[in-house]
């Protein structure tokens, strides 16, 4: 038995063949080919919602942005010891101050 390509069973499933009726006959005897070509008639459908082919870019863009938050690295703590360096001077002086 001939099964067809990935490719034919493609542009059978958008209607891009001259071979529809062989390639459906064959469809309704031979089982791998059948779930092949459901799959592929699933991925379509997928890919061929509205949600996919918005051309609104900004409103895409806004969507995703929101998103991206997540994605931001929380602040690391290793150098929290920095900021001390930078008090401890000023401490220092206003303790000299109070003691003079």
């Amino acid at each position: 038995m001939k099964h067809f390509s990935e490719e034919e069973l493609i542009a059978y499933q958008l209607h891009e063949t001259s071979n529809e009726g062989p390639i459906s006959r064959h469809l309704e005897s031979c089982a791998e080919c059948a779930d092949l070509s459901e799959s592929i008639a699933e991925t379509l459908r997928v890919f061929s919602a509205d949600l996919f082919h918005s051309l609104n870019l900004e409103h895409n863009w806004q969507r995703l942005r929101g998103n991206l938050g997540v994605l931001t690295p929380e602040r690391s703590r290793s150098f929290e010891f920095l900021r001390w360096g930078r008090t401890w001077p000023a401490a220092g002086l206003a303790t000299a101050a109070l003691i003079c």
